[in-house]
């Protein structure tokens, strides 16, 4: 049978069953923080996620990192980023004395759960955006589909937080995906956590297990060890490794996407073989989790009205309409080979020498006059995006765009607000959005 043939979808009307001043896609970290934000404004909001737990990557992802808030030298995020941040060190959720500090995923979720009941948002887990419909360049609902069948939400401002720029694309916006030499865009990872690690003779050192890891050639497309340990009272500890890799891939297509799936999980057997034959405190480890997302580094780039370039980033830039900062490095993970340790061909770690401002422009996509896309879908070059992509950074520009919602209500217009006071109701929740020095 001739695969290359359409079918026709029967013509149906879609219930519009809500209206709400602001609609969220996606419960990652800008997400919530986008839409507790707004709720706070005093608008009616709905956050809308396809996974079952707000988080992403620190969470479904596995990663129990976020990180990016400080360069040596500067405070660079601040706000709801940072509160997060540290109600999770009162409640024992942060535990600061390891390499970037380790997040309890567990934790995170239930804080971020609660907060979002607190600021009246509607949630809607296991619930997909799966179209758009807009009037001219004003985008007037989106399309859901869940258990209750597929229906439509009304919405004055949308906010995309997919991470693929998926409700940009709906609405017919612009966008880039991958270098530019070839379109690949960085790989992909699968964190996988080990239980059963004796904790006292687990080495602390990453360069004891590098070289055990280095000794001879690996199945796993990685060339050094990323592992992250989690103490739990008692003997045993869980370690979190970062290094599954998936290369030539595309986090925008099923196949791809299904591919890293199947891919990591080998991937993670092979890691299990070499930990506990390999590696002291690892004899009885075992693999208790494959994280439910796939750490996607890098998709669609949405082209708004400021592309943020490699050269503003590493000339620490500012702009008149800065909504965040970032001095995070430019940390490109190889496309198409193993990911290498810093130094390695196709693979870079390049150091930001100073914080560098993100224009509020690089928040609304060209062509649609009532969206906000956040977190790394944003306007940026694949190279600047290599640093924005950082978590703490994407929950900034969240709240950056929360914030910015009722001021799009007042005039009809994300290019049409006032910055000064965007930049006033930033500064008053705690944004650093000036250059701020330890």
């Amino acid at each position: 049978m001739n695969s290359n043939h359409s079918v026709v979808w029967p013509k149906q009307e879609i219930p519009v069953v809500e209206c709400f001043d602001v609609v969220v896609a996606g419960a990652g970290m800008a997400g919530v923080a986008a839409a507790i934000n707004a709720a706070q404004s005093g608008l009616k909001t709905c956050l809308i996620e396809y996974f079952g737990k707000p988080g992403g990557i620190p969470v479904s992802g596995g990663l129990g990192v976020i990180s990016g808030f400080d360069s040596e030298k500067e405070h660079c995020v601040g706000g709801f980023a940072l509160e997060i941040k540290e109600e999770m060190s009162e409640k024992g959720g942060f535990i600061p004395n390891i390499p970037r500090g380790a997040w309890d995923a567990e934790k995170l979720s239930s804080i971020v759960l609660r907060r979002l009941r607190e600021a009246g948002v509607t949630v809607y887990f296991y619930t997909q955006v799966i179209g758009a419909l807009k009037d001219g360049e004003r985008a007037t609902h989106v399309i859901i589909s869940s258990k209750s069948g597929i229906e439509a939400f009304d919405a004055k401002v949308f906010i995309d937080d997919t991470g693929d720029g998926d409700l940009a694309v709906m609405l017919g916006c612009q966008y880039e995906k991958g270098r530019d030499s070839d379109g690949l865009s960085q790989s992909a990872t699968l964190v996988v956590k080990l239980g059963g690690v004796n904790a006292a003779q687990a080495p602390r050192d990453l360069r004891v297990i590098n070289q055990l890891w280095t000794s001879k050639p690996r199945k796993v497309p990685i060339d050094h060890t990323v592992v992250n340990y989690l103490p739990y009272a008692g003997p045993c500890t869980v370690a979190v490794l970062n290094m599954p890799h998936f290369i030539n891939f595309d986090g925008t297509d099923k196949a791809e996407l299904s591919r890293a799936r199947a891919e990591g999980t080998q991937q993670a057997e092979e890691l299990l073989e070499f930990f506990k034959n390999e590696v002291p405190g690892f004899e009885n480890a075992h693999i208790i989790d494959t994280a439910m997302q796939i750490g996607v580094r890098e998709t669609r780039r949405i082209v708004g009205n400021y592309i943020l370039t490699e050269e503003d980033v590493i000339s620490g830039r500012d702009f008149e309409d800065n909504i965040a900062r970032c001095s995070a490095p430019i940390d490109i993970h190889n496309p198409d080979r193993p990911h290498g340790n810093f130094g390695s061909p196709g693979t870079e770690h390049r150091d930001v020498p100073r914080s560098y401002g993100i224009p509020y422009r690089c928040l609304t996509p060209k062509s649609i006059t009532n969206l906000f896309v956040v977190g790394r879908s944003i306007s940026a070059t694949h190279r600047a995006l290599a640093s924005t992509r950082y978590n703490a950074t994407c929950i900034a520009l969240g709240q950056a765009a929360g914030c910015a919602s009722p001021l799009v209500l007042k005039t009809g217009n994300t290019g049409n607000i006032d910055i000064p006071e965007l930049q006033q109701i930033l500064r008053s929740r705690g944004a650093i959005i000036d250059r701020t020095t330890k």
